[in-house]
């Protein structure tokens, strides 16, 4: 799950909206993800 979010950020440029929306989920939904698994934007 970490790959692929950061694998998705990587192809947005990091920016959230764009990379939540290539997987399907809300902005929110991704943010609390991210922080959950200790991801930081780029």
């Amino acid at each position: 799950q970490i790959r692929l979010i950061q694998e998705a950020l990587d192809r947005e440029k990091g920016v959230v909206a764009k990379a939540a929306a290539l997987l399907g989920l809300q902005r929110t939904t991704l943010v609390e993800k991210m922080k959950k698994l200790g991801i930081q934007r780029d």
